[in-house]
């Protein structure tokens, strides 16, 4: 399990972060991206989870009963492989499993 997605950023996140205006949704997006736990699922998927909204009932829990029990294989974001961070690099990559080809 991950804490945290890969540093490299949806290509549309990176372009509202030089929009003035969307300067603030922007930072929203990172901030859940690297609050999310991912999870490395067999036949090449991860499955990306980011429950911590005020309108996840429960997320937060579960997230850290997540993270509690799973803390002697957390890994950090820099240990994605490429093909992974080029998996998670899209823009709803939150809540879903993504396969990494």
């Amino acid at each position: 399990m991950f804490a945290g997605m890969p540093g490299k950023l949806p290509w549309v996140v990176t372009l509202m972060l030089w929009i003035p205006g969307s300067r603030g949704n922007a930072k929203l997006i990172v901030e859940q991206l690297q609050i999310a736990l991912v999870l490395r699922l067999s036949g090449g998927r991860l499955l990306p989870i980011q429950l911590w909204s005020w309108n996840r009932v429960g997320g937060r829990e579960l997230m850290a009963a997540l993270v509690e029990r799973y803390r002697t294989s957390l890994r950090s974001p820099a240990d994605y492989t490429e093909a992974e961070a080029r998996a998670l690099a899209v823009l709803f990559a939150l809540n879903r499993i993504i396969a990494v080809t």
